[in-house]
């Protein structure tokens, strides 16, 4: 949170006490004028205020779910096993056998939950268009 903070700081608002500091100095070193004006085009409208409000932790938990599903969706994958996988990221020890419930499992891991419920919403919406 804090690097997307100072990054946003840098883009938006240079004299902001959030672009100040180590993260903030070692950004404006790595990325260049050029890529400052691409992350400011970007955050066009946004405010400062709202991208310090960002739930990085829910963030990172949508993207790892959104990444799971493409790749489930373009490799043909198996939901259960990636599922499982995004469990163990946290939980190594959990090894469900083939055929285990994984409710308590899924439930219990903000970024399974997110990938199960993007399946399951996109399933219903194909549903709805085909029924």
């Amino acid at each position: 949170a804090a690097a997307l903070t100072a990054l946003a700081a840098l883009a938006l608002d240079p004299a902001s006490p959030h672009a100040d500091g180590d993260m903030a100095t070692a950004l404006d070193a790595e990325l260049g004028r050029r890529a400052l004006r691409r992350v400011r085009k970007q955050l066009e409208g946004a405010s400062l205020e709202a991208i310090a409000a960002i739930d990085a932790a829910a963030f990172r938990a949508d993207l790892v779910a959104l990444a799971g599903a493409i790749a489930v969706d373009r490799n043909g994958g198996d939901l259960r096993a990636a599922l499982v996988a995004l469990v163990q990221r946290t939980r190594p020890e959990a090894r469900p056998a083939d055929g285990d419930d994984l409710t308590h499992l899924v439930d219990a891991d903000a970024a399974a939950s997110r990938l199960l419920a993007r399946v399951t919403g996109a399933w219903c919406e194909r549903m709805t268009r085909e029924i």
